[in-house]
C-alpha cells in the first residue's frame, strides 16, 4: 500500500498593448505593402511621413490574473493473490481552487470567477497472467483534463496567422469515465502482439470552436463544454523481429500501431445556439464527433539496433505517422466544421551509447515536409460561396534537424 500526496501551483498575471498605424492626413491614397518584407514599406512611409504609430489599446482590458492551487491525496493498494494475478486498486482525492480576474472591455470593475471544486477519482487494473507468453488486462478510472491557460482566460491573443484567439472563463474541466480490456501476447522476450478494446464517456469535453467578431477575419476562435461525448475504439500493436524472413535480418524490427475510433458528442446549450443556422431546430442539426479525436490514427516503425563490441548500443530508426481527417474547430451559424487533413510524417532517428557514461542522439523530424491543411467541410447546412476554395490555412511545416549529447552520473 502506498499513501502519498502531490499537487501545484499556478500564478500568472498578463497585461498586453495594441499599438496601431493611422495615416497622417492620406486617407485617400492606397498604401502598398510586401506582406512577406513590410518592414522596409514601414520605413520608407515613415520617413515620408505617410503615416505614425498610436496605442490604441483598451484602457482596462489588457490586464488579467490567474491563480490556480490543486491539492490531492491518494492511495494505491496492490494485491497479489497469486502468481497469476495482479491487482491494483487506488482512489485520488483532488481539490482544484482556481481564480481568475478580468476586466471587460471599457469597464474599470473588474470581474472576478471563483471555481472550487472537489474531485474523487477512483482507479483499477487487474491483470491476469493466461500463461508465460500472454495476459488478459482490464483497467478503469476516472479522470479530469483541466483547459490550459489559452482556453481559459479570457484575453485577445493573435498569433502570427492573424487568427484571433479567445479564451472562456466559464469553461468547466472534463470528467472522463475510462474502460479499457487488453490482450497481450509475447511471441519471444522481443516481440509482442496485443488487441485493446477502449470506451469512454466523457462529461464537459472542451471543444475549439468559431465564433463571429468584429475583428479583420470576422472569426474569432474559442472554446466551449460540450455536454457529453461517447468514444469506442479498437487499438492493434504489434512488434515483429524480421528474423522470421531471414537470420540476417535478426537486428531488425518492425513495429506497428493502429487505433480506431468511432465519436459521437450531444452539444451544450451554448453549442446548440452557435451551431444552429437561421430556421432549423436542434432536432435537425447533423450529428458529428468530437473535436480534436480523429477516426484512425497509424503509426509505425522499422528499427535497426545491435550491440558494439563494447556491449553498448547503437540503434537507427524510421519512424512514420499519420491521423484520419479530425475536426480542427467546430463550425457555426450553419457552416460545415474545419477539418484537419491527414498529414504523413516520416522521421528518422540516431542513437548511440558511446560509453557508459554519453550518448548521442541524431534526428530528423518531418522528412517529407507534406503540406499541412486545415479546410471547411463540404456538408454546410446551406451554399457557402467560397469560389471553389475551401482551405482555411495550408503550409509546409519544414523539416527539423536536432542533435543531442547526454551525460549519464
Amino acid at each position: 500500500m502506498s499513501v502519498g500526496y502531490n499537487g501545484f501551483a499556478d500564478l500568472r498575471k498578463t497585461s498586453y498593448r495594441f499599438i496601431f498605424g493611422y495615416p497622417n492626413g492620406t486617407a485617400g491614397q492606397g498604401f502598398i505593402i510586401d506582406k512577406n518584407k513590410p518592414q522596409a514599406g514601414f520605413d520608407r512611409d515613415m520617413q515620408n511621413n505617410l503615416f505614425y504609430f498610436q496605442e490604441g489599446s483598451d484602457a482596462y482590458l489588457p490586464f488579467t490574473s490567474m491563480y490556480q492551487f490543486v491539492n490531492a491525496g491518494y492511495v494505491n493498494f496492490n494485491y497479489k493473490p497469486s502468481d497469476t494475478w495482479d491487482i491494483l486498486i487506488g482512489a485520488r482525492y483532488e481539490n482544484d481552487l482556481s481564480l481568475i480576474r478580468y476586466n471587460r472591455q471599457g469597464q474599470e470593475n473588474k470581474q472576478t470567477i471563483n471555481k472550487n471544486r472537489d474531485l474523487f477519482l477512483p482507479s483499477l487494473a487487474v491483470k491476469k497472467a493466461l500463461n508465460d507468453r500472454s495476459n488478459l488486462r482490464f483497467a478503469a478510472s476516472k479522470t479530469v483534463t483541466r483547459p490550459v491557460l489559452i482556453e481559459t482566460m479570457p484575453i485577445e491573443y493573435i498569433n502570427p496567422d492573424n487568427e484571433t484567439i479567445v479564451g472562456n472563463a466559464n469553461i468547466l474541466n472534463s470528467e472522463n469515465y475510462n474502460i479499457d480490456l487488453k490482450y497481450e501476447y509475447f511471441p519471444t522476450n522481443k516481440e509482442l502482439i496485443a488487441v485493446n478494446l477502449f470506451a469512454k464517456r466523457i462529461d464537459n469535453p472542451i471543444e475549439r470552436s468559431f465564433r463571429t467578431s468584429g475583428n479583420s477575419n470576422g472569426v474569432a476562435i474559442t472554446f466551449y463544454n460540450a455536454k457529453k461525448a461517447d468514444l469506442l475504439g479498437l487499438e492493434l500493436e504489434g512488434v515483429i523481429s524480421l528474423s522470421r524472413i531471414s537470420e540476417a535480418l535478426s537486428n531488425f524490427s518492425l513495429g506497428a500501431n493502429a487505433t480506431f475510433m468511432y465519436t459521437d458528442v450531444e452539444r451544450s446549450p451554448e453549442q446548440l445556439q452557435l451551431e444552429r443556422p437561421l430556421g432549423y431546430s436542434d432536432d435537425q442539426l447533423h450529428k458529428r464527433g468530437l473535436q480534436g479525436a480523429a477516426p484512425y490514427t497509424v503509426n509505425a516503425d522499422l528499427k535497426y539496433d545491435f550491440k558494439k563490441k563494447n556491449a553498448l548500443s547503437r540503434t537507427l530508426s524510421l519512424v512514420y505517422n499519420v491521423s484520419g481527417s479530425k475536426i480542427f474547430a467546430v463550425g457555426s451559424s450553419g457552416t460545415d466544421n474545419f477539418y484537419e487533413r491527414p498529414f504523413n510524417q516520416v522521421d528518422f532517428v540516431y542513437q548511440e551509447q558511446l560509453t557508459k557514461n554519453w550518448n548521442i542522439k541524431f534526428g530528423v523530424q518531418n522528412i517529407l515536409n507534406n503540406q499541412y491543411k486545415i479546410e471547411l467541410g463540404d456538408d454546410s447546412y446551406y451554399n457557402v460561396n467560397t469560389n471553389n476554395n475551401l482551405q482555411y490555412t495550408n503550409y509546409y511545416r519544414g523539416t527539423t534537424f536536432n542533435f543531442t549529447v547526454g551525460y549519464t552520473f
